[in-house]
């Protein structure tokens, strides 16, 4: 199984083709492990921008219970409070806080982005962040 087939729902399309596709442009780095918690640098150049959320929730046994997928603005960077988001489509008014933790947040390929469960179209957010929330057992 590839990095891809690892992600929450989003469909994406490429600007060009216009036409929701798979995956095909979603860039995931292979080297979260090798990354700084924390990259201070990153959460400041973050702020302003949109920013797309994939959550993911699994249960102790590794099976997932449910996810997630939300985009809005980067409105505050803080490395004990985390990302702050005010949200937009379907949740839009709503604020979530990303954990500080900037180790899951990549570059976001040019394209349409529709969220499945909610038929939200994202064009062009400046980021993607992916986390997966396993319940203690």
């Amino acid at each position: 199984m590839d990095d891809l087939d690892k992600l929450p729902s989003f469909r994406v399309a490429s600007s060009a083709r216009r036409s929701t596709s798979s995956l095909e442009a979603f860039q995931v780095s292979d080297n979260i492990d090798n990354r700084e918690v924390w990259d201070n640098n990153l959460a400041h150049r973050i702020v302003g921008k949109v920013v797309l959320v994939g959550l993911t929730y699994m249960g102790a046994d590794g099976a997932v219970s449910d996810q997630q997928q939300f985009f809005g603005t980067a409105v505050s960077a803080d490395p004990r409070k985390g990302i702050l988001l005010t949200l937009s489509g379907v949740r839009s008014g709503e604020q979530f806080n990303l954990p500080p933790d900037t180790r899951g947040i990549d570059a976001a390929a040019p394209g349409e982005y529709r969220l499945r469960a909610t038929g939200d179209v994202v064009v062009n957010p400046d980021y993607t962040v992916e986390f997966s929330i396993t319940a203690a057992s």
